[in-house]
Formats: structure tokens, sequence, C-alpha cells
């Protein structure tokens, strides 16, 4: 007797109708226990799917999946179970046999690392794969279901499935009759004898039967107590493949948990490395901002002191310029002293005159030799004397004549100038502004309370060399100068793009006066107010945007 043959349904818990339908249409199959179905695991919506005895899973011979539109949306077909049936089919070792429910999008591609797979290579049932629910009659359906469903068990069990064939046999009772009438024919026996003759075939034939029974009822136990043994063993292996995967399940845990910790210590690891990368990088850079603040401090000393020194020389200068013009303001006193005296020796002369015209005549030609002689005299002394420069401009910044060791001699001394007369009266002085035109510039700094101003030229000078720039006067007239470094930046701030660029300055950078190292100057970047330039100052290749200024007070 062959093992029964086990059925897996899989089914949505929204079709359970039909697989009832199903299994009734089987039913002769399930009484004569040729099959065992398996149909307690439905899906639930929403859920994943899982087995209730997980074994069942590998003793299936087939998989019985009622394919509908519940069925396609469910988890199911997304989860390593689906994947193992699949994998059981692609091996040969069961067989999956969709039944459509429903018209739903069946016909997809399931795709995994070792293949790809569709419903579509299966046998799919009923016939013509032509869904339940579009059959006129479900009987018919469910009958056809059922023919398939003989032929695939059977093409399982190895075995034939033929048409039967009933033909009525004839009874012992008949045959018996017939012999007994042949014989009696051949031999005349009496009837008395065929009665007893009878008598015993019955006994007989009621001997075989009930042998016959016995021994259909001792295979009927024997194939029972294969079964029973067959399924102890089915439950043996089973429980040890269960045991096996709950160990296996096991190992893996324990090796995901080891696995995680080492890869927490590895992350730790990382983390404190970096933490140390990141302190090691902040005490560099620590420690660069503190050699960078020294030798700003340093630079800073070391102009403060070149400062200093080139106002002691200017003071200097100062004190000898002021000697000078106090030497040669005793030589004027004298002079018009001189000149006094003269004026009243004439006029005696003039006096004695009326006199006497004789004595007046010698005495004035005598006054004039003498004065002749002290007018030659006086001509030679003004002309053998050095006059002294003049004192520079309040606010004007160091004379660049000075700095340059150059000076510029006036013919006398009578040439030296008076200081100019303020730019602009009291009352006009009060009313300017920053921004506001004035002479050729525009002012962009402005202290009232001091009565001064700082403007700055109309137009740019053009590009040039720092060492050009430095002579801007030159090319401008006296006064104006290259400002200074603060001097630049507080342009940028009120006429520059820092503002609203009244001063019409470029996107580009522009020389100042002051020096960051011997042989650098300072700039200023007016798109953006970048303050970090520096270049040489004597390369004669390296030109940028001149702005001159000038200082003016009340």
């Amino acid at each position: 007797m062959s093992r029964k043959t086990n059925i897996y349904a899989i089914y949505a818990w929204e079709d359970k109708n039909v697989l009832l339908q199903i299994k009734q249409s089987l039913s002769a199959l399930e009484e004569n226990q040729s099959i065992t179905i398996w149909d307690d695991d439905p899906i639930l919506t929403g859920q994943d799917w899982k087995p209730k005895v997980h074994s069942r899973m590998d003793f299936a011979d087939i998989f019985l999946l009622l394919v509908s539109t519940d069925f396609m949306k469910s988890k199911f077909i997304q989860q390593i179970e689906f994947k193992n049936i699949i994998d059981q089919y692609k091996a040969n070792d069961a067989v999956v046999i969709p039944v459509l429910v429903d018209d739903c999008q069946w016909q997809i591609d399931f795709k995994s690392d070792e293949y790809d797979f569709n419903l579509n290579e299966l046998q799919v049932l009923p016939h013509q794969r032509k869904s339940i629910e579009n059959w006129s009659l479900p009987e018919e359906a469910f009958s056809d279901i059922a023919k398939d469903f003989r032929q695939i068990i059977a093409d399982v069990r190895g075995e034939t499935v033929e048409n039967e064939v009933v033909e009525k046999e004839p009874t012992t009772n008949a045959v018996e009759d017939q012999l007994a009438l042949s014989f009696l024919e051949d031999v005349g026996m009496s009837e008395i004898e065929l009665a007893e003759q009878n008598r015993e075939a019955e006994e007989k034939r009621a001997i075989a039967e009930a042998e016959a029974k016995r021994k259909t009822e001792e295979a009927r136990q024997k194939a029972e107590e294969e079964q029973r043994l067959i399924d102890e063993a089915a439950l043996k292996i089973a429980a040890e493949k269960e045991k096996r995967w709950l160990e296996e399940q096991a190992a893996k845990a324990k090796h995901e948990a080891a696995e995680e910790q080492r890869i927490l210590q590895l992350e730790l690891k990382r983390k404190a490395e970096e933490e140390k990368r990141q302190l090691e990088k902040a005490e560099a850079k620590a420690k660069r901002e503190a050699e960078v603040e020294q030798r700003l401090l340093e630079e800073r000393q070391k102009k403060a002191e070149a400062e200093k020194k080139l106002l002691e020389e200017e003071a200097q200068q100062l004190k000898v310029e002021q000697q000078r013009l106090l030497e040669e303001e005793e030589a004027n006193k004298a002079y018009q002293q001189h000149d006094e005296v003269f004026d009243q020796e004439v006029e005696e002369v003039v006096e004695k005159k009326e006199t006497s015209n004789k004595k007046g005549l010698i005495i004035l030609g005598t006054i004039l030799l003498i004065a002749a002689g002290i007018y030659t005299f006086s001509e030679f002394n003004n002309a053998s004397e050095k006059p002294a420069p003049m004192i520079p401009e309040k606010n004007a910044g160091v004379n660049q004549d000075l700095l340059d060791g150059e000076t510029t001699e006036p013919e006398s001394a009578s040439e030296v100038k008076p200081e100019s007369e303020p730019l602009v009266d009291k009352n006009a002085f009060s009313d300017l502004a920053i921004g506001d035109r004035y002479e050729d510039g525009i002012i962009f700094s402005i202290d009232h309370q001091r009565g001064s101003a700082k403007i700055a030229y109309a137009t740019d000078a053009g590009q040039m060399p720092w060492k050009k720039a430095m002579q801007i006067h030159e090319e401008l007239g006296e006064g104006w100068r290259l400002p200074t470094f603060d001097e630049l930046k507080v342009m940028y701030k009120t006429i520059g793009k820092g503002n609203n660029n009244s001063g019409n300055f470029k996107d580009e950078l522009y020389w100042s006066s002051t020096l960051y190292q011997k042989i650098q100057s300072r700039l200023v970047r007016f798109s953006d107010g970048n303050t970090s330039f520096h270049y040489s100052n004597v390369k004669a290749s390296r030109k940028f945007n001149v702005r001159a200024i000038k200082d003016i007070n009340e």
C-alpha cells in the first residue's frame, strides 16, 4: 500500500469558501486515505504568514496555492517561506499547483539571486487557466479541478488512472446450479446427493470469504501500522529538523550577537580615534593661532617702534624748522631796525640841507655812500642765508620729501608762503556730510568737533606700482596722498561697496600706504571688503588701483 500524498493548501482568509469547495470535490480521495490536506494556515490581511507546524513545509508533496487578488496583495509572496516553496519546486522535491480564483495580476516575475520565477511556468488550474469566477457553473470548475488533481496525484505517486468499468459477474449459486445440472445429466446423481454437495460448497465459500475478510483486515491493520510508523518517523525527522533549525537559529543569533559586539567595539574604537584626531587637530590649530598671534604682536610692536621713531624724527625736524624760522625772524627784525635808522639819518640830512646847501650836499653824498654800502652788505647777507623749509600742515601726515631725504629750497626767505586759508568757513563746514562733493573729491570721513575731514579723489588714479602710488601728489597736486589701511577700510564702508558706492570704486584691489612687512603693503578688495591681501611693494610689475585722499580743516 502506497503512503498518503500530503497536500499543503496556502490561501487568503477571504478565499476559505473556495478551499472548502475544492476539498469537497476531493473528499473521495481523502476518505480512502489516499491524500491528506493541511489547510489550517490561512494568510491574514496585512500580517506575516507563519506555519503552525513548520515541518509540514518539508513533508508536503503538493503545494496548493489559491491565487486571487487578496493572495497577490499579501506579504506572503515577499516572504522567505514562498521562496522556500519555489526552491523545492526547482529541486523537483515538490509540485506547486496554482488555482485561479478570480481575475488578478498573477503573471508576474519573482527574482532571486539564483533564478527568476513566474507562476506562468506551472500547471495552472482550472482548465485553460480560466478563473473560477468566470465559469458559468462553478460546480463544473470544481469538477474540472478535481479531475486534474486526480491525475496530478497519480503522477506524484507513480500510478495510472484508469476508467472504472463495472461488470456484473455471475453469482456463485448460478454457477453451482449449472454445474449440478451438467453433472446430473452426465452421471445421473440424485437430488439429495446434489444438495449435499451444494451444502459443502457453501461451507467452503463461507470459509473462503471469512479467510479473505480476515486477510483484508490484517492487510488494513498492517497498512495502518505502516502508516503509523511512517507518520512517527516523519514526526521524528521533523522534530530533528526543527531541533537542528532551532540550534542553527541559536548559533546564528549567537554569531550575529558576536558580530554586532565586534562592530560595536570597532565603532567605539573608531570614534575614540576620531576624537583623538579632532583633539590633536584642535591643539595644533590653537598652537598655530597662538604662533600667528605672537607674530602679529611682534609685528605690531615693531610697527609701533618704527612709528615712534618716525614721530621722533618728525619732531626733531620740526624743532630744526622752528629754530630756523626763529633765526630768520630775528634777522628780519634787525634789518627793519637798520632801515629805520637809515630813514632817520636821511631825514636829518634833509633838515640840515635847508640850513646849508653845500654842507647838505656833502652830507647827502656821504649818506648815499653809506646807504649804498649798507644796501650792498644787506644784499650780500640775504643772498648767503639758507631759507628754512615750511612747517607741515596739521593732519597732513609724514612729508614724503622728508621720507625720501629730499627738500625743496625756495630762492629766498621772502618766497616762503604763509599757511593756506581755511577751505570753507565755519558755517559751510558744519553743513558738510559724508558723501558730499568738495573741491575735487568726495568726503568719506568728517569730525565736526575737531573741524577736520578727509576727502577721496573723485576718480581712480589707475593701476600702478606701490612706489609710484606713494608719489601720487606729484600727479594730482600738493596735499593728495595714498590712504592708510584704516582709511581705505573707512572709504569702503562709507562711499564704497560696503555702502552705496557713491565713490564709483571697482570690484578690485586698492593700494594702502600701510606696510605689512618691509617689502609688502596691505590692500583692500572693494568687491567685498576683504582685508587679507598684501603684496610686494618693490616689484614694478605688481600694479593695483589707487584712490588718493586729502586732509581738510575748518
